[in-house]
């Protein structure tokens, strides 16, 4: 369960925390771990005092852990990025040296028509298999790269939404999105023809 410590509904005042803590511990949704997403809390004043009021409800639980990412959403998404990138070019590596050994695997040396005609007919079914072969394999590579394509351009997408809900949040906490229009006047609305 992902607790998040910002959004307790408690009041301040004379509340025993660690009490109110315990009994979210004992939900079903908490049984096999927990992860708190911070430790910034206005009921608790700071987190060194939220810290505490978590350890105490924790009690003797087996394991815990402390992970204390300091990040950005930008710095998230970038990393994101490169990792993507880094698993593509790998991949695209790995396609490529694929391609290779089959190509060279299905070597075909392409025949005039006197050349076809001089073969005998199990030749001749011999070398049509290997070129059908040939071909099946290039339109499958194909599909293959444009399949690939498409996954990165809707990745790509996905990230520059991602960008964009950032800006929209980063300009939301600045205090507003749009400029503000300025009041019409009569003048601006109405339209006077001209005789």
């Amino acid at each position: 369960a992902v607790v998040s410590t910002q959004s307790w509904p408690l009041r301040p005042g004379h509340i025993n925390y660690n009490e109110i803590f315990c009994s979210r511990l004992k939900w079903s949704d908490c049984q096999h771990g927990i992860v708190f997403d911070g430790l910034n809390c206005k009921w608790t004043g700071n987190e060194a005092q939220t810290t505490q009021v978590v350890l105490k409800a924790l009690g003797n639980r087996p394991f815990i852990y402390v992970v204390d990412l300091k990040i950005t959403q930008e710095e998230m998404i970038n990393k994101y990025i490169l990792r993507q990138e880094a698993i593509a070019a790998e991949a695209a590596q790995k396609a490529k040296e694929k391609r290779i050994a089959e190509e060279k695997e299905i070597e075909v040396e392409y025949l005039s028509e006197d050349e076809y005609d001089a073969l005998t007919d199990e030749d001749k079914a011999i070398y049509d298999t290997k070129v059908m072969k040939l071909q099946r394999e290039r339109i499958r590579r194909d599909r293959e790269a444009q399949a690939e394509r498409l996954r990165r351009e809707q990745e790509q997408a996905e990230l520059d939404k991602l960008k964009e809900e950032e800006e929209k949040n980063t300009r939301r906490k600045r205090g507003g999105n749009a400029p503000k229009k300025e009041k019409s006047t009569d003048c601006d609305s109405a339209l006077i023809p001209l005789l």
